[in-house]
């Protein structure tokens, strides 16, 4: 059974019209190898040469395609001289699952790289797979990714045993932002953050406070 999905989002068009199909492409390109995985009808001035060089860049969407194609000369140049086609990203819409398959010619579904960070089984641990780190590794990033059964175990939650309550209600893991940062569930116009401050988390600033006691 298919899932219907909200009118507001988009499915990949895989086989014919998404990122996922420019790997096997581009080898066709230069090799003549196999077959092109885009829609033939994309390609009908396209054919084996020697020299392909791919402009891959991160969160270039068809928006600002739009918006910025007419001002920049390298832009409207490749519209005069070649073509212009929207294709879609992979599912999920990551740098990391896109920067895999540019390399290995996999979907994000066969190279099991789906997500900046995620949970990786055969170790117990959050990985942050593009830079080989565990999540919890020094690295420039804005919070560590705990788990809950870790936390609790540590007492972070209070004295053991916790309450079933407890237990029932929260989740997997526990995302911790570094000092300056911040983690929000946004939804436009319901979920915003408009704070200037925030507190949840275990930096000094959140955790550390005053017991004012006067004596009369």
């Amino acid at each position: 059974m298919s899932i219907v999905l909200d009118d507001r989002f988009i499915r990949p068009r895989y086989n014919g019209h998404c990122f996922a199909d420019l790997p096997a492409t581009i080898k066709w390109i230069l090799t003549g190898q196999g077959a092109p995985n885009l829609d033939p009808a994309l390609l009908t001035d396209v054919g084996p040469c020697d020299t392909v060089v791919l402009f891959f860049i991160d969160s270039f969407g068809w928006r600002f395609f739009e918006r910025y194609q007419d001002r920049y000369p390298f832009l409207s140049d490749i519209g005069r001289g070649g073509s212009v086609n929207r294709l879609t990203s992979q599912f999920p819409s990551t740098t990391a699952a896109h920067i895999t398959c540019i390399h290995t010619g996999q979907p994000a579904g066969r190279s099991g790289v789906f997500e900046w960070q995620y949970y990786e089984p055969s170790l117990d641990a959050i990985i942050t797979p593009l830079p080989f780190a565990r999540a919890d590794s020094k690295q420039p990033n804005c919070a560590q990714v705990c788990r809950t059964a870790d936390l609790i175990e540590d007492g972070l939650f209070g004295p053991l045993p916790l309450s079933q309550r407890f237990l029932d209600r929260v989740g997997n893991l526990v995302i911790l932002p570094f000092a300056g940062e911040s983690v929000w569930w946004y939804e436009k116009d319901k979920f915003e953050m408009t704070k200037h401050g925030a507190h949840g988390g275990l930096t000094p600033d959140e955790v550390e406070i005053p017991l004012l006691l006067f004596y009369f």
